[in-house]
C-alpha cells in the first residue's frame, strides 16, 4: 500500500471505529476477519449499504453522502466511468481484475436505474463529481 493509501485507510478506520463504538467494532472487525476470502467478496457484493453518518455528526459531507446510493468503490468506478474508461481501464486503474471491473458497472448501472454507462458519466457530471 503506498502511504498516502494507507494514511487513508487508517483515516477510515478511525472514522468507523468512533461511529460504532470500541466493542462493536472490534465484533465486527473480528467477524470480517473470520470470513474466507469468498465470503468477504460476497459480502462486499450484496451487503446493504451502511448507515451514512448524518453530516452534522461528520466533519462535512463526503463525496460517497452525495453519491448515495452507491459504495464507496461503486463510486470510484463511477468516477471512471464518467471519465471514459473501459472495463479493462478501471480494472488497471484500481488494480482489479477485469470481471470485477465489470461487475462494478452492472452494479452501478442497477442501482441507478440506468442502462449505459454514458448515463453514469452523466449523473456524475450533474452532481458535479466528476472534475
Amino acid at each position: 500500500m503506498s502511504p498516502a493509501d494507507l494514511a487513508e485507510r487508517e483515516r477510515q478506520i478511525a472514522s468507523v471505529r468512533q461511529t460504532l463504538g470500541a466493542k462493536a467494532f472490534a465484533d465486527a472487525w473480528r467477524a470480517g476477519r473470520a470470513m474466507s476470502l469468498e465470503q468477504a467478496v460476497e459480502y462486499a457484493l450484496t451487503a446493504p449499504p451502511a448507515r451514512r453518518v448524518p453530516a452534522s455528526e461528520s466533519a462535512g459531507p463526503s463525496i460517497e453522502q452525495a453519491a448515495s446510493p452507491l459504495s464507496a468503490r461503486e463510486l470510484e468506478v463511477s468516477l471512471l466511468l464518467a471519465r471514459g474508461f473501459t472495463n479493462r481501464q478501471v480494472a488497471e486503474e484500481l488494480v482489479i481484475s477485469k470481471r470485477t471491473a465489470s461487475t462494478h458497472v452492472t452494479h452501478i448501472l442497477t442501482k441507478l436505474g440506468f442502462s449505459t454507462r454514458s448515463q453514469v458519466a452523466a449523473w456524475a457530471v450533474e452532481r458535479g463529481l466528476a472534475g
